[in-house]
């Protein structure tokens, strides 16, 4: 029986991870004092087509080699040409995962991603499309629209969108295997139509939203939910959020309340650090379950472009049950050895809530147009 288990959540963490990983998104950029996405991406934040500024960054800042002009969208398109209202951009990325326990050993290769971003900006009014996903299962691309949205700048803080997106809470990070991405359906592929306003400052940033989700949605069927989110910045290079989520569906209702930080204690040296607790009942039920997701990860940049990382992650499905605890801890790298190229590599040991403990270590590579 443990062996099925073993199987059966093996197979849902290797899938759940492809389809969930997508975007790029940068928060450990607190540690060089930016404190709001919105400096490098053309969506507040973050993830997805970098503005012209972040184009700059990429090859100044985030990589360890890379020049102005090999930091352009898909290396030739002239931004002083085009014009900052047209920017493009897209993703490639594939993953090699090793798995290994008392019960099975295996590796495989993935492609994970292959789409194009497209954001036109006139005046205030900001249009962003993605085309383009791939079928894990089937490794088979098709012209899929998975994320759109409209936003209109009221002021240069303040901002409103609307479109097809996953909606804000806790930490934007792209690796969305992790337990405070995956196990809270907030993560891509579980994208909803979707309205939000945001307002960011120097020093303060809010977000209130409204979230829907068809029936026949991957997420939580038939979901409707408000999400909310507070953070503030210290010193320019730690940042704190707090963030909200109250949804009922056709099955369950459920709310969340999380604590994140994003702590840049030197330009090299930073942590990324999340609490959850996921509050659910069955629909017309009142048997809550509580469960509690936590994750850790150190990161130092040893070299320009090149880190090393540790990463814990702690999921206890019932609060009041600490036998079923999943576990997991690791170390590994991230590497961006020119502008458009990102490597990252982690192993790790895990301990899932159902069978015995084992390796996992995975390859990323990722290739932004």
């Amino acid at each position: 029986m443990i062996s099925k288990y073993l199987i059966l959540s093996s197979f849902t963490f290797i899938f759940t991870f492809l389809t969930n990983s997508v975007g790029h998104a940068f928060p450990e950029m607190v540690r060089h004092h930016y404190v709001n996405c919105s400096a490098c991406h053309v969506n507040a934040n973050g993830g997805g087509v970098l503005n012209a500024y972040g184009r700059t960054i990429s090859y100044e800042v985030l990589s360890t080699w890379g020049t102005e002009k090999e930091a352009r969208a898909f290396y030739f398109i002239d931004p002083e040409k085009v014009g900052a209202w047209l920017n493009l951009g897209g993703d490639l990325r594939a993953i090699q995962v090793h798995q290994e326990n008392s019960s099975l050993k295996r590796g495989r290769f993935f492609w994970m991603q292959g789409s194009l971003d497209v954001a036109a900006t006139i005046k205030n009014l900001t249009a962003f499309i993605t085309v383009g996903e791939v079928n894990t299962q089937t490794q088979t691309w098709s012209s899929k629209i998975p994320r759109y949205f409209v936003s209109y700048q009221v002021t240069d803080e303040l901002s409103v969108r609307a479109g097809r997106f996953v909606p804000i809470f806790g930490l934007n990070i792209p690796q969305h295997q992790y337990y405070i991405r995956d196990h809270l359906q907030l993560a891509p592929g579980f994208e909803r139509v979707a309205a939000d306003i945001q307002w960011n400052g120097e020093q303060f940033n809010f977000l209130l939203g409204y979230a829907t989700t068809a029936a026949e949605s991957i997420g939580q069927s038939g979901e409707k939910a408000s999400n909310a989110q507070v953070q503030t910045t210290l010193a320019d290079a730690y940042k704190f959020g707090l963030s909200f989520w109250s949804g009922n569906s056709n099955f369950e209702r459920r709310s969340i309340v999380g604590v994140n930080a994003v702590l840049g204690w030197t330009e090299k040296f930073y942590t990324l650090t999340e609490f959850d607790q996921l509050t659910a009942a069955p629909a017309g039920t009142s048997n809550e379950t509580r469960t509690l997701i936590e994750f850790l990860k150190f990161g130092y940049e040893f070299i320009k472009g090149a880190h090393f990382q540790i990463v814990q992650e702690l999921k206890r499905p019932d609060a009041e049950v600490t036998t079923a605890d999943a576990t997991s801890y690791g170390a590994g790298f991230l590497f961006f050895p020119r502008p458009h190229f990102e490597l990252e590599g982690l192993w790790t040991k895990r301990q899932p809530s159902l069978g015995n403990r084992e390796d996992y270590a995975y390859l990323i590579t990722h290739y932004y147009f």
